[in-house]
């Protein structure tokens, strides 16, 4: 039995799991609640750019925090989908993201 075989194997055995579904659902609730929060902020402060932005450090660094924070919780509300082509977005995105979302807050 090669490696892989024996990471599918666990893999499938853990999907069967009633407490690891659990936390798959509470886990994707609690994204897509994040999101609708994080998206608001993106959309009020997009909508109101010239008043509440424009010229404001700090809040366009909210600004970017927030649209990372959105995009993250996008990728976490996609779930833990199986090996494939969502699994590889899922991956690039969180990755992508939250290495921006540190680099900006370490930043200050």
């Amino acid at each position: 039995m090669s490696t892989d075989d024996y990471y599918i194997e666990a893999t499938n055995s853990l999907k069967n799991d009633p407490t690891i579904k659990t936390i798959e659902i509470f886990t994707i609730i609690i994204s897509v609640i994040s999101m609708m929060f994080s998206g608001s902020v993106v959309f009020i402060l997009l909508y109101k750019y010239k008043q509440l932005v424009m010229g404001k450090t700090l809040i366009h660094i909210l600004l970017i925090i927030s649209i990372c924070d959105t995009i993250l919780s996008f990728s976490y509300a996609l779930g833990y989908p199986s090996l494939g082509n969502i699994c590889k977005l899922q991956v690039m995105i969180s990755t992508y993201y939250y290495f921006y979302y540190i680099l900006l807050i370490s930043h200050q």
